[in-house]
């Protein structure tokens, strides 16, 4: 008896409708198997919805290879030789794997004889062309895709949460665009994804793991810009917003169940420029640590008390931030209508030079992109934190901060300040 592996595979939905669909291949590789009483089934491997070039994404298909080296196959069944391989170098590997092992192989559906160098060689072209449709293939999708993308529409049938095709183009959801808003502007105030999920567990659609709820908050669709092209989107959340969101995911280190540390996250260690670890004194007093010195690979094997951080910030936080508040003011007020002006006028010279034959089409694409970057970079609005910095100016500090919980106090810093480094016995601090 030949213990017999079936192996099937589909990649795409249209393949299922030409006939090629999982359910099909399974019917005829058993039909196969029951008429020939030398046979016995010992294994299924299906790869659903994986493309025959992804050599290292078809699970099944590794798994069956390690069921081949360990001795439990000794015949594979597959329909057709482009349902195995879709590139050459792939199949003709894998073929000689096969051998290697004495492991025999059969395409049931079409007659190949790989025991004679004609029989190799027509292997070889049937490969050589399943690879040449594939490549074809990927070219008429990417092309397909391209074309989508000049016009701004969305690819598939599923955009983000808050928003609805209307013309195959992503615009906002009016009944879920509000509930997105709402979102971005609850992570600003609790920072919290698991909230989040459970705050919004009953809202129909909601993205319903932390993973998916993370990739919504960072998904650029919501600023209306997707593959980099502006304006592709109708914009659902403010830049500023978005881009607070940005920075607090990133420092939203995971926070420990049994302490609030008030700096994690902001602490950057010196020496190698990773984020310091919190933890406490015999569960009293916090201090930050570089992690990487206890594995060894940062030299810096300082400790920072909380306590020490706080009363640093405390005694410093007001003058800097006047300096940083007036100095933000002063810029906000900056005109730069007249370098917009003349950019828009080294770009109508450089059509000229371009129409008179004076400069290449590469030479004036690159100078153009390059004057659009720089007038995009003048006209967008300058993204501050003054708001914030102004309302922690009016306050008394001092008096508020005794009064705060930890999470309350982590809240306060992480909306004015952006990283704290050691320095020189005392503290660098970047404000936002």
């Amino acid at each position: 008896m030949k213990r017999t592996a079936l192996y099937m595979r589909v990649s795409t939905a249209r393949q299922a409708r030409e006939g090629e669909s999982l359910g099909f291949q399974s019917a005829i590789l058993h039909e196969y198997v029951h008429a020939r009483p030398d046979l016995v089934i010992v294994g299924e491997y299906v790869d659903d919805g994986v493309s025959g070039t992804k050599f290292d994404k078809r699970d099944e298909l590794q798994r069956m290879l390690t069921d081949v080296k360990d001795g439990k196959i000794d015949l594979i069944l597959f329909t057709k030789l482009d349902r195995f391989f879709r590139s050459v170098r792939h199949l003709m590997n894998t073929l000689d794997t096969l051998e290697r092992c004495g492991v025999e192989w059969r395409a049931i559906q079409e007659n190949h004889d790989s025991s004679t160098p004609t029989g190799k060689l027509a292997i070889t072209i049937m490969g050589a062309f399943a690879q040449m449709e594939s490549d074809m293939d990927s070219v008429r999708i990417k092309d397909a895709f391209a074309h989508k993308r000049s016009k701004k529409e969305w690819l598939n049938n599923n955009p983000p949460y808050g928003f609805m095709l209307k013309n195959k183009r992503a615009v906002a959801d009016p009944e879920r665009a509000d509930i997105a808003r709402m979102v971005f502007k609850d992570y600003i105030k609790h920072g919290n994804l698991s909230k989040l999920s459970r705050d919004y567990s009953a809202v129909d659609g909601f993205p319903r793991s932390q993973k998916a709820l993370r990739a919504m908050l960072t998904n650029t669709a919501y600023i209306g810009e997707v593959y980099g092209i502006e304006d592709y989107t109708e914009q659902i959340i403010d830049r500023n917003t978005f881009e607070t969101v940005q920075r607090l995911i990133k420092i939203n280190v995971k926070q420990s169940q049994k302490y609030d540390y008030i700096f994690t996250g902001l602490m950057v260690c010196p020496e190698c420029g990773r984020r310091m670890d919190a933890n406490k004194i015999n569960g009293r007093w916090a201090q930050y640590r570089c992690s990487y010195h206890r594995i060894k690979q940062c030299d810096y094997d300082h400790t920072h008390s909380e306590r020490k951080i706080e009363k640093y910030l405390l005694a410093n936080v007001r003058e800097d931030l006047e300096g940083r508040y007036l100095h933000l003011k002063e810029v906000k007020k900056t005109d730069n209508s007249q370098k917009i002006n003349s950019l828009y006028r080294k770009m109508d010279r450089l059509k000229d030079l371009y129409v008179n034959e004076l400069i290449d089409l590469d030479v004036y694409k690159s100078d153009l992109e390059k004057y659009k970057a720089e007038i995009e970079t003048l006209e967008r609005p300058l993204e501050t934190n003054t708001e914030h910095i102004e309302a922690l100016l009016q306050m008394n500090v001092y008096e508020i901060y005794q009064t705060l919980s930890n999470v309350q106090k982590r809240r306060l810093w992480r909306s004015v300040v952006k990283s704290i480094t050691p320095k020189d016995g005392s503290f660098f601090v970047e404000y936002l």
